[in-house]
């Protein structure tokens, strides 16, 4: 599937009923302070790129509101299991990294610049090379997180969380990000899993083969997978520089790579309208000493059809600031131009007067 729409359409089939089934499974209890299920995110280039990477993490500490997400879904359901694409989208992940550049998120980020072959690491961390930022899937072994890993989770009913978490545990396969996404190679980041994960529906035993301390391959429905410890780990015990060289040195063998291999992705040259319009708007706004606030950019946006990139109404939330600051750094890396950017900065605010940007 080298195709967005084709993709994007496989994967509404894959997860539409395991999330319609889990949301009427759950009907008769409390989704109060329950988080939505984190589903898995694929870039905007994904469908381009020569080397389809999927990323597995554990989980996403508690993203969302599963009252809401249920609302959502039933009014419209293709467009609810893609409420956190907004922000992937975006980039707002570079936002999950820390000073120490030993983050989840930074050793995905690191292991990207490794393999292609991006000189300083950090470029792609600030946002440089938007191609190779969003050419790979984003997922959890857990949509639901842990009890244990929600903000006041101690405080929730634990029998009803079990029961809610358990029901989720359908949605929660390896099979499904295959079948639906097409990966060549999946990186499992959760030790904490037993094989049961990577079984499919028939329950066919895995066969994995001993790479490294806490690394483990096998050949799973002729894709590419490896099952490694989460990065906290692999920082403690290994670093990230020789675990991601042993990884990607395993990888290029396994798929056939050399050095000498130019690894392709596609270019993303052209300009991106959608922030152009955003752009404009806020030139206009900082001329006048205006200020708008995330609320009044997703009505702006939503009246004059500035969509998501998977065309759908932006809603208020994280995802329109997960936008702006998104505009701000396509102003900055990819425009190159810091004056357009300290506009976009200074224009749109939060409910608070604050700058939105941050």
């Amino acid at each position: 599937m080298n195709n967005l729409n084709e993709i994007k359409s496989k994967f509404i089939s894959i997860y539409k009923p395991l999330i319609a089934d889990f949301l009427s499974n759950i009907k008769d209890h409390n989704l109060q302070g329950v988080p939505e299920p984190c589903l898995p995110s694929f870039g905007k280039n994904y469908a381009l790129v020569k080397y389809k990477i999927a990323f597995v993490g554990r989980d996403a500490k508690g993203y969302g509101d599963l009252n809401a997400f249920n609302e959502d879904f039933r009014n419209n359901p293709d467009a609810a299991l893609f409420r956190n694409e907004i922000e992937f989208d975006e980039f707002d992940f570079l936002n999950y990294t820390n000073n120490f550049g030993k983050s989840f998120w930074d050793y995905i980020i690191q292991f990207l610049a490794t393999f292609y072959k991006i000189e300083n690491w950090k470029n792609l961390k600030k946002a440089e090379f938007p191609e190779i930022l969003s050419s790979f899937i984003w997922a959890n072994t857990n949509s639901i997180s842990p009890q244990t890993e929600i903000p006041n989770g101690d405080k929730l009913v634990t029998e009803n969380y079990s029961f809610i978490k358990q029901q989720s545990s359908k949605i929660d396969n390896i099979h499904n990000i295959i079948n639906s996404l097409n990966p060549d190679i999946i990186i499992v980041l959760n030790w904490n899993l037993t094989e049961e994960y990577f079984h499919n529906s028939s329950g066919e035993s895995i066969n994995f083969q001993n790479i490294d301390d806490h690394l483990l391959y096998s050949r799973i429905s002729n894709k590419h997978v490896y099952w490694h410890a989460h990065p906290t780990w692999i920082n403690r015990n290994i670093g990230y520089e020789d675990s991601l060289n042993h990884l990607i040195e395993n990888i290029r063998s396994k798929v056939s790579l050399t050095d000498s291999t130019k690894l392709e992705y596609p270019s993303n040259s052209s300009k991106d309208e959608r922030k152009e319009n955003i752009v404009k708007l806020a030139e206009y706004l900082f001329s006048r000493n205006h200020k708008m606030s995330g609320y009044e950019l997703v009505l702006y946006c939503n009246r004059n059809n500035i969509k998501s990139l998977y065309g759908y109404d932006y809603v208020y939330g994280r995802g329109i600031y997960a936008f702006i600051r998104s505009v701000y750094n396509y102003c900055l890396y990819t425009l190159k131009n810091p004056e357009t950017a300290h506009k976009v900065a200074v224009s749109f605010v939060n409910e608070n007067g604050y700058l939105a940007y941050e």
